[in-house]
């Protein structure tokens, strides 16, 4: 590979794809991807900016909805191989959801805690690798988000960044039901020890339609009715955060 780099210019590579012909489904040929005007630190020492790589070979075209704060859809229609340009972020934690580019199926969910990272000022890459199907591609790596720090070191894997062991929010326990719902829905979780929940809906462009957080939460399962208020027919994403754990469930919406 040739590619001729501009004295003073800052560069992020990417090298993704497959060196074998075969075992993978589909077959995206080995290739290193660029990105000029690279960044090692955010442009506001309150911010935490991200540039995003879509390098997931078997990934459909994606959108990434953020539902934690309701800053919603943050990159829209990114396919492989593309850069998503720097996104100038407010540091503090978010959760991702990442979906086709249509915003109505979610692909998975990833917790992106910029605060707790310590990540102020910083500039990073985000990269999406790994396969949503491992089985048709030679039982690879599975999908997830990586952040990639302007130091460089290990890649941070998104999801269960904290390291803590012992989540007070029951692992599966959050659903809401009747689902389709009408006019309320009952949103039923457990926990292992008694703290704060923090419950929010968004819609699928992420706009936040519902939040109440919710202190000295005893032990145990819960149900929370949720009055609806004549929402519009659609999917919503039900949120629930408790200590270090986040938990989402989809929500049909009927009138």
């Amino acid at each position: 590979f040739t590619y001729n780099l501009a004295d003073g210019g800052k560069y992020i590579l990417v090298a993704n794809g497959m060196v074998s012909g075969s075992g993978y489904a589909p077959v995206k040929p080995f290739d290193i991807y660029v990105y000029a005007s690279a960044r090692e630190e955010a442009t506001q020492s309150t911010n935490t900016d991200v540039l995003v790589f879509h390098g997931s070979t078997d990934a459909p075209v994606i959108d990434v909805i953020e539902v934690l704060s309701g800053a919603g859809t943050i990159v829209d229609n990114l396919g492989y191989s593309e850069f998503a340009g720097y996104l100038e972020l407010p540091t503090a934690n978010y959760q991702l959801n990442i979906t086709d580019e249509t915003g109505t199926t979610v692909v998975a969910t990833f917790n992106a805690p910029l605060a707790d990272l310590g990540l102020d000022g910083q500039a990073l890459t985000l990269v999406a690798s790994g396969f949503l199907d491992p089985a048709m591609n030679s039982n690879g790596a599975e999908f997830g988000l990586f952040a990639v720090l302007p130091e460089g070191g290990n890649f941070v894997t998104l999801g269960n960044t904290t390291n803590v062991e012992y989540n007070i929010l029951s692992s599966g326990s959050l659903v809401g039901y009747p689902n389709p719902a009408k006019d309320n829905v009952n949103i039923k979780f457990s926990l292992n020890d008694p703290g704060e929940v923090y419950l929010s809906i968004h819609n699928i462009a992420g706009q936040m339609i519902y939040q109440e957080n919710m202190v000295g939460v005893s032990s145990g399962t819960h149900n929370k009715l949720v009055p609806l208020n004549n929402l519009p027919s659609g999917l919503y994403f039900v949120s629930l955060v408790a200590g270090n754990t986040i938990q989402t469930t989809k929500l049909q919406v009927i009138e």
